[in-house]
């Protein structure tokens, strides 16, 4: 089952409470499906949901309150960009988190689970309160600009898994005063510049 594209996109007012909970054996929200319902403050996301796609939920500006569960497994492009969560609780199922996914979302710390794979172009630039990241073992990528001018960002460390380090990943980290790549780190490539 799944939620159809633009279903509810751009309704300022929902026209009830401004929350919104999934029954389980939902697996996709898609494309653009709840896009600028800017009166949307929390969502409930089932156990059955596997995918959402690029733009889901893009300026839900009201949008505080996501709570995940286990069973995730991508998240698509500019989801969450422009929501206003201060955390994100990333299951240990997520693989894959798409372009501009949390781009300009006020998150303050996020850790990442031992099954994400890669992270894709800028997908927490100007996160401007993130000051710390976590990430576990499995990591093979991440793409361009990944955590630009996130200005609050004072330490990263990339695990060991690590293959490919994108373009200007933390061009604009000016309390970034840390850079951790451990010594068995098979980074087949890093860009010229990846900051």
């Amino acid at each position: 089952q799944r939620i159809p594209e633009f279903i509810l996109s751009h309704e300022k007012e929902l026209g009830w409470e401004p929350s919104l909970q999934f029954e389980e054996g939902i697996e996709k929200i898609e494309y653009g499906a709840f896009q600028k319902c800017t009166s949307l403050q929390s969502v409930h996301l089932p156990k059955s949901l596997k995918i959402i796609r690029s733009h889901a939920f893009e300026g839900c500006i009201e949008l505080k309150n996501v709570i995940v569960q286990e069973g995730l497994e991508i998240i698509g492009d500019r989801a969450f960009r422009n929501c206003s969560m201060t955390k994100f609780n990333f299951p240990e199922s997520l693989q894959t988190i798409g372009e501009r996914a949390f781009n300009s979302v006020p998150l303050q710390n996020i850790s990442f689970g031992k099954n994400l794979i890669r992270i894709c172009d800028s997908a927490f630039r100007d996160c401007r309160s993130l000051s710390f990241v976590s990430f576990s073992e499995g990591l093979q990528e991440t793409g361009d600009f990944v955590f630009e001018n996130c200005i609050n960002l004072q330490e990263l460390s990339f695990p060991e898994s690590l293959g490919l380090l994108g373009y200007g990943v933390i061009d604009g980290c000016n309390e970034l005063h840390s850079v951790y790549i451990g010594k068995n780190t098979n980074i087949s490539h890093i860009e010229e510049d990846f900051g």
